[in-house]
């Protein structure tokens, strides 16, 4: 009884050093795991401020490239503007806002103070263009589209020697870079150009505005959050200036804290006092410079947020430890009043049933203990079960996810085996693409199947998946079962499944894409050689308009000289065929004046193949195929009967041994879902369908790509000008219509055109080519020293009194002179020094009646309804003659 009692007593003892200790325990596991949870979270918030960062600095980045190479292309779109050579003329020079500036010419325009070349490369690219001249060691300003707050333009101003394009210009090496200019972001592109012997004499300046784009991006990067309050921000690398406002962030603190480091992690304390913080908290900042730009791209945390969550796991886990102290403590005191009851009962009975007790005691302990262990068998038969079922039911929801998801994707995708590089599974998409049933490409191997067109492009897929493990947007020529070629985009990377290695392969049809695209380059390039076209035919018709006044002054004058009558005939003839020629490069530029009015395609074709019968080699049978009524276009008759008439004497150059040239008309109906398709422009509506085809020699796909080039043919020298085709190009599309072409070597061609449909009108007659005589003073102003004295000599033989101006400011001075003898004005649109426009707006504020009559070698310049609101009197076009400037002075008198 004693030993027991004692026995108890040491329990008692052991009972209260194990509570101790346990509370020890808790409380010492308690710090640690908040000290470990800290430190992870911590580390984890600098690696996901660090991603945030890295990610950002790419977009901006790729956001930078595309800009520059956005600016890049539009800086060669400048330069285009001035095809002829630039010279500096030493003896001459220019005052531009107080600085006197060198002459600058391109060819024969002076560039200082020119704005109308930088203009329009505005109206037409919405980008800015300036023009520097070098005047010793500076570049002056002279000519520029970008205006300022004030509205004026930034002529005559200097280009920084600090400016980080300065050092470069003087040697002749080129600039891309961002600059802010008059409070708004541009990328900025700057040209050098050199003279003959190389040296430095101007600069083509472009500016692209994205300061409302800029502006977007910058939003959505306000908008970032990390964390509860975390976000990013951008600071200007040179002085700390925050880029985007934060109400908790001191650029210059963080850039002293950084010391001048492209990137890293920085710490500093900070006091948000627009949160009512009184005192300072640490700022946790992953940093990384954007050079192109100066910025230092910021991502930033409170360091008390990141520990908050371990806190509250130690606040719990110290709440718990008083907890368990106080059931172990409740339980000792039950456990000691237990032990003082059952001593007491014991100590009456332990000597009557201690041996029984014994006894039953070890009976009943190893009861227990096989019950135990039959429940821990058990419990863990349930688990193992359970977690069994769980595991199995995961495998076969995921096989589910990948086989829906493997069997419906849109893209193609395929499993090959390694290193054999058979297919060992593919989707739908991949027998969709290639037209092979699944039966015959699974086992097979690629090679086998004749997908890869070049073997080369199969070997540097493998090669570069072997190298790099993956492979992105791997572009290549592919064959379909059927034969045809596709472009696919290849993705792949080695995947392992099961415990064998795999190549999964991805492959997108980029064949529309692409094709596409090369129509998108075809079109710009027509743009540009059509402008080209343009202005080379506008200076033509000034040299065809002297020459056609002169021979028709001559032709009056020499009437009884039959000799001289023929030369002067050949004169005319010649002319006559020239204006005929930049009639059509106009046409081919859009700039040609179309005389609308109803035109009955049926009898023009009837009058091409009539010219056509007197031309072309008897062996060539000429056919009609009209299934459209009697169809009524509006445009320029004489236009689309030369634009005929070129499509059949290409076919009959097709056909020198005979053949069959047909032309067919057909009225087709486009609606809205067939206007979508890359194959028509149009909206929705009636259309005709003019179809001239042949079964000649034909044409190859690479003489199909240049075929409406102006000066373009496969003629043999003196054959053919290369303008028949892009005049053709020229006329279908001022009649807002469009020109296909099919055609295949040894086979023939098919041109179609389609024109909008119009109800047919009566037409007028022309006018009579007798020249009409009148009296009064008439001031002719032209640049053009030729044809301003051929056309003063015509009005004078007319009973004209004529007063001859060579620009803008002259004619000012004259009518200003002789006001009153003037009765009319014949104003050229464009001048040096004061254009057409302008002359015409200073005339009529002196006469606010005064009449004009605006002429000019091409009618880009302005449209007869615009030219009308002015208050013209009316529109003569270049090169004219005797005759129809007579009518043209008669009826604008008449007004």
């Amino acid at each position: 009884m004693i030993n027991t009692l004692r026995d108890h007593t040491s329990s008692m003892w052991s009972a209260r050093v194990y509570y101790l200790l346990i509370l020890v325990v808790m409380a010492v596991f308690a710090v640690s795991l908040t000290t470990y949870l800290t430190g992870r979270l911590e580390k984890r918030t600098e690696q996901e401020l660090t991603k945030q960062v890295v990610l950002l600095e790419a977009s901006m980045s790729s956001y930078h490239a595309a800009l520059a190479d956005s600016t890049v292309k539009l800086a060669a779109v400048f330069r285009s503007y001035f095809p002829a050579t630039f010279s500096i003329d030493p003896a001459m020079s220019i005052i531009i806002a107080g600085k006197k500036s060198p002459l600058l010419r391109s060819g024969s325009t002076i560039l200082n103070r020119n704005t109308e070349v930088v203009d329009r490369f505005t109206d037409v690219t919405k980008a800015f263009g300036t023009v520097f001249v070098r005047s010793g060691d500076d570049f002056i300003r002279v000519s520029t589209s970008l205006k300022k707050e004030d509205g004026s333009r930034a002529v005559g101003t200097l280009l920084e020697r600090n400016h980080p394009a300065y050092q470069g210009l003087m040697l002749g090496v080129d600039y891309v870079g961002k600059a802010e200019l008059f409070g708004n972001d541009y990328m900025t592109s700057y040209q050098s150009i050199k003279d003959d012997r190389g040296n430095v004499i101007a600069v083509l300046f472009i500016g692209l505005d994205f300061t409302d784009h800029l502006k977007g991006l910058i939003e959505k990067i306000r908008r970032i959050r990390i964390g509860q309050s975390g976000s990013i921000f951008i600071l200007d690398a040179k002085g700390g200036a925050s880029i985007i406002d934060s109400s908790d962030v001191e650029g210059a603190t963080i850039v002293r804290a950084i010391g001048g480091k492209k990137e890293g992690i920085t710490r500093y304390p900070w006091t948000t006092w627009k949160r009512g913080e009184a005192a300072p908290r640490d700022r946790l900042v992953a940093y990384r410079t954007f050079a192109d730009w100066d910025w230092i791209i910021c991502a930033g945390s409170w360091a008390d947020e990141l520990n908050s969550e371990a806190m509250l796991l130690l606040k719990a886990t110290l709440v718990a430890t008083v907890l368990v102290a106080v059931i172990l403590m409740l339980l000792f005191k039950n456990m000691v009043r237990m032990e003082k009851r059952l001593t007491a009962e014991v100590q009456l009975q332990v000597d009557e049933y201690q041996k029984n007790q014994q006894e039953l005691a070890l009976t009943e302990e190893m009861l227990r203990a096989q019950i135990k262990e039959y429940h821990q068998t058990y419990d863990r038969l349930l688990i193992s079960e359970a977690n069994l079922q769980v595991q199995l039911n995961v495998v076969e929801e995921s096989a589910q996810k990948f086989k829906a998801v493997f069997d419906t994707s849109p893209i193609t995708v395929a499993l090959t085996t390694v290193p054999k590089g058979t297919f060992y599974e593919v989707n739908q998409a991949c027998i969709d693409m290639f037209g092979f049933a699944r039966d015959e490409v699974i086992g097979k191997s690629p090679l086998d199947l004749g997908l890869w067109v070049l073997e080369e492009d199969h070997r540097n897929y493998l090669k570069m998946l072997r190298e790099q493990g993956a492979v992105h947007n791997f572009e290549a020529q592919m064959r379909r079962k059927d034969g045809r070629i596709i472009t696919a985009l290849f993705s792949g990377s080695r995947v392992e499944i099961g415990g064998k290695p795999f190549i999964l392969s991805t492959a997108l049809e980029i064949s529309e894409q692409q094709r596409l695209r090369e129509q998108l380059q075809q079109v710009q390039k027509m743009e540009v050689v059509g402008q080209l076209a343009g202005g080379i035919a506008h200076d033509f018709n000034n040299m065809l308009a002297a020459i056609l006044g002169t021979a028709e002054m001559l032709q009056r004058r020499l009437s009884g000289d039959e000799k001289n009558m023929k030369m002067i005939a050949t004169i005319l003839e010649a002319a006559t065929r020239s204006a005929d020629l930049t009639r059509d490069l106009l046409t081919f530029s859009r700039k040609q004046k179309t005389d609308s009015a109803p035109v009955h395609i049926h009898e023009t074709i009837r009058s091409v193949i009539t010219l056509l019968e007197r031309t072309i080699d008897r062996r060539i049978e000429l056919r009609t195929r009209f299934t459209a009524g009697d169809p009524v276009v509006i445009g320029d008759q004489t236009q689309l009967q030369n634009a005929l008439l070129n499509l059949g004497i290409n076919a009959r150059d097709a056909m020198p041994e005979g053949g069959v040239l047909t032309f067919a008309t057909a009225l087709i109906v486009l609606d809205g879902e067939a206007c979508l398709t890359p194959s028509f422009s149009f909206q929705a509506g009636s259309y005709l369908e003019i179809s001239v085809s042949d079964n000649g020699c034909g044409m190859t796909d690479e003489v199909m790509e240049h075929v409406f080039e102006p000066f373009f043919t496969t003629k043999e020298s003196g054959r053919g000008t290369g303008l028949g085709l892009a005049a053709v190009y020229g006329t279908v599309s001022a009649h807002a219509g469009e020109i296909r072409l099919q055609s295949q070597a040894g086979l023939g061609s098919v041109f179609n055109i389609y024109l909008p449909l119009a109800v047919a009108k009566t037409r007028t007659p022309s006018d009579s080519e007798a020249a009409i005589r009148g009296s009064g003073g008439i001031l002719m102003v032209d640049d053009e020293e030729i044809l301003r004295a051929i056309s003063g000599e015509m009005l004078e033989d007319l009973g004209y009194t004529v007063y001859l101006a060579e620009d803008g400011q002259q004619a000012l001075e004259l009518y200003a002179a002789h006001r009153d003898e003037i009765h009319l004005v014949i104003l050229d649109m464009i001048m040096p020094r004061l254009g057409g426009r302008e002359t015409y707006l200073r005339l009529r504020e002196s006469d606010p009646h005064l009449k004009v009559l605006f002429c000019s070698g091409f009618h880009g310049e302005g449209t007869a309804a615009e030219l009308g609101e002015l208050g013209a009197c009316g529109f003569l076009q270049k090169p004219y003659s005797c005759s129809s400037l007579s009518k043209a002075v008669a009826a604008a008198l008449a007004t």
